[in-house]
């Protein structure tokens, strides 16, 4: 079986969602989190820390870093 490099991704919005989410894709052996995106740059840097990911509070930055992307958007 051929083995493949972890996808490289990144989730948008490090409420508690996406706090969630970063946790999950973190502790997934089939990705790399990369990148975490939040409009407050401490909240992104403070949740990507904990996962060893980068965090961005430019979205453009964020978008190009990323192979998957995931969106979470809630309030």
């Amino acid at each position: 079986m051929t083995q493949h490099p972890p996808l490289k991704v990144g989730v948008a919005g490090a409420g508690g969602m996406g706090r969630n989410h970063a946790r999950v894709l973190a502790d997934i052996r089939d990705f790399a989190l990369t990148h975490v995106f939040d409009a407050d740059a401490a909240t992104a840097e403070g949740v990507a820390a904990v996962h060893g990911a980068t965090g961005v509070s430019a979205l453009d930055a964020f978008v190009g870093a990323a192979r998957a992307l995931g969106l979470f958007l809630f309030r």
